[in-house]
């Protein structure tokens, strides 16, 4: 029989026939359709499971399809996407009439998709509405109408349009922050009496009028206490309202501190703070400040009881520590012109700093306050994401209106250190630093921020990270970690069946979800999967805890997830990424990748640290960036990922891995029967 006989044979009224317009159009679009159709509706296929409306024959693993059931089934997807008769919704509620139970929409589309595939009617690949609404908006980008299949060199087109937008909307933000800093500025330089040139001096002349100092100070013949270097220099002449000077170690950064503090000392009323982490830290500041200060300005005396230095003028700078919330008190109510951070990376978090930001103001129009900082790589990420990671170094950039700047300091900066001795090639501290372990010599001595000393994973952005998503036809990987208080997290790879190589494409956090709307909420994000998933999860859910009650892995099976549970070792498990990580000679590549869009997964390899007391495991204080805490709910996803031995399946293992999956569940719900 053909499609147009066996629709009226078997097809339902209430659906609606297809009109001969309809007939003409899926004929012109299947030339071989009556054929095709014979076979999907008269002829087994051949299945591990039982296809929906299809009944065994005698042959092993053959169905045939039930017309009276399948057709009206079919008919409704003709009535829906090819007459135009009914939406979905309406088709769906019509089948719902006759009896017929539909799950979801979701549902009843994965089964048309299939009879279109059969009948060829479209292409194999069916593409998404994310994916849809991609090609529209290259499609009006470029001014044409007519929307191409997705293909490879679209997809990439596509990410470099979205890094595009993503940029443009990175420099109209920070436009509009120059904007308020401008204005900042000359609301400023209205209440001093001063222009904004006037207060805003340009390079050159900075440089020019440093240069005449120099000259002034040599024609006079008094001593010099301190001449600064080319970054020194430019450490003191940067008028940003906060500047960090930090990198690798022998910058000067520390005694640079110690003299820009004085900048306004001759100022009465002026008050700076110098603030290391804790007391015992700063006894090396005010060593050097006590063969200093007097001699810059005589008379001046320190107090050693409060760590306060007091000036002639009357100006007086501080020396405090700040290593808990509770210290913050000690500075509650204070006004401060200057505030310096020295070693800030030692700071646990930016509170302390965000805090001491209200402490910034002074009523005299002829001083300006700073913000000053110094830092080696490696502490607290904190310090950068804020300073290294906002803009190349040595530009200006602009947070809630304030502006900020980064000034690399190196060894080779510093002359007065890095000076050989004698005959040596080297200087004596360079070739100390050189002999540190790599971690710090790369710290100390590179000034790299790269690399922190007790980072548990070498993790680079750029090197381990990719904006490329895997193809179709790899094997996909779901690990999944449930979670109430602490987030229940899921992450998605995707395995090359050629190399081994993982990505790990998507990734999803949820926080208070109970089991069933965290499983709904997985498969939701996951969409729709053709090829299959291979799905781990925390064994702990398999456990029998000496109760008869619903456990998770029985309701997260009932809405369609069927895990195998994943090896919990964890001190092999992140073996297993250090391994990953380390670059293949052969492909000159990791054989782990994470896709940009993972930013969460990110965030965590680049902030876990090893645990001081299990230098193999990773500690499990909580750390928080970029205005998060870190749970490590994904890094324990990943662990269960590797763990699991991924490999690249055909279609076939696919199903017979479901299939075990799915009669195991059933011996484990028995035990309670």
């Amino acid at each position: 029989m053909n499609l147009k006989d066996t629709l009226n044979t078997y097809g339902k009224k209430s659906l609606g026939l297809p009109s001969e317009e309809t007939y003409v159009k899926l004929h012109e679009m299947s030339p071989n359709l009556d054929e095709l159709w014979e076979q999907l509706v008269f002829e087994p296929i051949k299945s591990v499971r039982p296809p929906l409306f299809h009944e065994a024959t005698d042959e092993k693993g053959m169905w045939l399809a039930q017309p009276d059931l399948y057709v009206p089934y079919v008919q409704a997807m003709f009535a829906s996407r090819y007459s135009k008769q009914a939406s979905i919704s309406e088709s769906r509620q019509k089948l719902e009439a006759l009896g017929y139970n539909v799950t979801s929409d979701g549902q009843m589309s994965n089964i048309w998709n299939r009879c279109e595939t059969r009948l060829k009617l479209k292409d194999s690949e069916r593409l998404t509405t994310k994916a849809k609404q991609a090609r529209k908006k290259i499609a009006e980008a470029k001014g044409k109408t007519k929307l191409h299949a997705m293909t490879e060199a679209r997809t990439k087109q596509l990410t470099e349009a979205r890094k595009i937008a993503q940029e443009k909307k990175l420099i109209a933000r920070l436009k509009k922050e120059e904007h308020l800093a401008k204005r900042r500025l000359a609301q400023s330089a209205k209440k001093s009496g001063r222009t904004a040139k006037d207060i805003k001096q340009t390079k050159a002349e900075r440089e020019a009028s440093l240069g005449q100092v120099k000259e002034e100070i040599k024609a006079s013949g008094k001593k010099v206490l301190y001449e600064p270097t080319t970054k020194q220099a430019e450490f003191h002449a940067a008028d940003e309202d906060i500047v960090l000077y930090g990198g690798a170690a022998g910058g000067g950064k520390s005694y640079a501190m110690l003299v820009d503090v004085l900048r306004y000392c001759q100022f009465d009323g002026y008050r700076g703070l110098l603030i290391r982490r804790t007391s015992p830290m700063l006894k090396e500041l005010i060593s050097v400040s006590r063969s200093l200060y007097p001699k810059a300005f005589p008379g001046s005396k320190f107090n050693k009881s409060d760590n306060v230095w007091s000036f002639p003028s009357g100006a007086t700078i501080q020396f405090g520590y700040l290593d808990r919330e509770e210290d913050l008190e000690n500075y509650q109510g204070l006004p401060y012109s200057y505030i310096g951070f020295d070693e800030i990376q030692h700071q646990r978090s930016d509170a302390g700093f965000i805090y001491l930001l209200s402490r910034l103001r002074n009523a005299n129009p002829e001083i300006k306050c700073y913000i000053r900082a110094s830092a080696n790589p490696g502490g607290s990420p904190w310090v950068k994401e804020l300073f290294i990671d906002s803009a190349p170094a040595n530009t200006r950039f602009y947070k809630n209106g304030l502006s900020y700047r980064f000034i690399p300091a190196k060894l080779e900066d510093n002359p007065y250190l890095d000076t050989p001795v004698g005959d040596e090639e080297i200087s004596p501290y360079r070739k100390m630093l050189m002999a540190l372990p790599e971690v710090q010599r790369k710290q100390l001595l590179e000034g790299d921020w790269m690399v922190g000393e007790d980072a548990m994973f070498t993790f680079a952005e750029g090197v381990h990270t990719t904006s490329e998503l895997p193809p179709l036809h790899w094997s996909v990987v779901n690990a999944l970690d449930y979670g109430y208080k602490d987030p229940a997290a899921a992450l998605w790879g995707a395995v090359c069946p050629k190399t081994g190589q993982i990505i790990i494409y998507s990734e999803l956090e949820c926080l208070e979800h109970d089991h069933v709307a965290w499983g709904r909420k997985v498969l939701e994000h996951e969409g729709y999967m053709p090829q299959g998933v291979d799905r781990i999860i925390d064994d702990s859910v398999f456990r029998k805890a000496g109760h008869v009650g619903p456990g998770v892995r029985e309701q997260l099976a009932r809405i369609g997830l069927q895990p195998r549970p994943a090896d919990r070792q964890r001190e092999p498990g992140w073996n297993q990424v250090y391994q990953r990580l380390l670059i293949n000679p052969e492909t000159e590549a990791p054989q782990l990748l994470v896709h940009e869009s993972c930013v969460k997964l990110i965030e965590q390899l680049l902030t876990a640290r090893t645990n001081p007391k299990k230098p193999d495991d990773i500690d499990e204080k909580r750390i928080k960036s970029k205005g998060r805490t870190h749970h490590w709910d994904l890094l324990d996803a990943l662990r269960y990922l590797l763990m699991s031995r991924p490999q690249a399946l055909t279609i076939q293992e696919r199903s017979m891995r479901h299939k075990t999956s799915a009669q195991g569940f059933e011996r484990y719900r028995g035990y309670f029967q």
